[in-house]
Formats: C-alpha cells, structure tokens, sequence
C-alpha cells in the first residue's frame, strides 16, 4: 500500500533558454525580482562604442543605451524600463552586454536586439525573445513509495487533488 506522497519542485527560478542561431528565447516567471537577456561580445571594441537595447515594436525604441563614456544616457528610453534596465559596470571591457532587467511585466514580454555601434556603423549583435509568464510554470511531480509521475504546473496538481487535501504556496 501507497501511503507517503511527496510533492517536489525541480529547479525553484529556473530561467529557460533555447537558442535558435542567433535568436535566443527567454522565459521568466512576472514574480521573480529580475532576468538577465544575454548579449556577449568576443571580438574588438571599437573606441568610443555605443551597446543598445532596443525593441522595434515600441516608440521610443530605446530599452537602455550605454555610451562610449561607460555611463547609461537613458534619456531616451521608453518610459516603461524608467529605473528597471543595468548593464555590468564594466560592460564595454568586458564585453559582456547582458542586460539585467528588473521586476519583469507581461508587457516586457516581447523581441528585444542588443547592438553596438562606432563610427556610424552598427552591429547587431543578439536578438532575445522574452516571455514572461502569468503563472507558476516551475515542473512539479508528485511521488510515493510506489512510483514518481511529473505533473506541469501547479493548476494541474490541483485538479488532481481537492483543495482540502492540497494547498498549493511558494516559498521564496
């Protein structure tokens, strides 16, 4: 006879990502504090680089702009990332021009393209599809001493059992 059934949850803020040539999907769940969209660049940094994030769908354009200077001129930025958006302090010498976008929305659910650009000519250099989710969307399963079966999502679970048996929470 069955008798101990365990709930687990695989990997608590797991981000996912795919990648797809020079496309890359991101996936983030609206309650995490903040997602990173990666933008790496190996090869020579110009003098006096401009990286920019943008989102061609938006007007303004701008997500967050780092200059050749090494500070942010954020005033262009669309309104929606006002006080959201930070690259690395080092960023233009390390080459690393992630973008860390904090409290992520429905609405940042989108296509955003990391670029740098010198001298009149620019360089597009990732593309990133975020995805924000309204909901939990960490992989659940449940087992006992009989066998382990995976459950995706937490609504399913609780169509599995009645809320009197299964209270569903997150701990942070």
């Amino acid at each position: 006879m069955c008798r101990n059934l365990l709930l687990h949850q695989a990997g608590s803020h797991d981000k996912t990502f795919m990648h797809h040539a020079l496309a890359v999907v991101v996936e983030v769940n609206k309650e995490e504090r903040s997602v990173l969209l990666p933008c790496q660049y190996s090869s020579f940094i110009p003098e006096d680089p401009t990286v920019m994030w943008t989102r061609s769908d938006l007007d303004p354009k701008s997500v967050h702009l780092r200059g050749g200077g090494g500070g942010d001129d954020l005033r262009g930025q669309n309104q929606r990332y006002s006080g959201r958006t930070s690259l690395r302090p080092d960023a233009l010498d390390s080459g690393d021009f992630s973008l860390t976008l904090r409290k992520p929305t429905m609405t940042d659910s989108g296509n955003y393209t990391c670029s740098i650009s010198a001298r009149g000519h620019e360089r597009r250099l990732r593309d990133i599809q975020l995805q924000v989710k309204g909901h939990d969307t960490r992989l659940w399963s449940l087992s006992s001493d009989c066998k382990q079966f995976p459950v995706l999502g937490a609504e399913n679970l609780k169509a599995l059992f009645p809320i009197s048996v299964l209270t569903l929470g997150t701990v942070k």
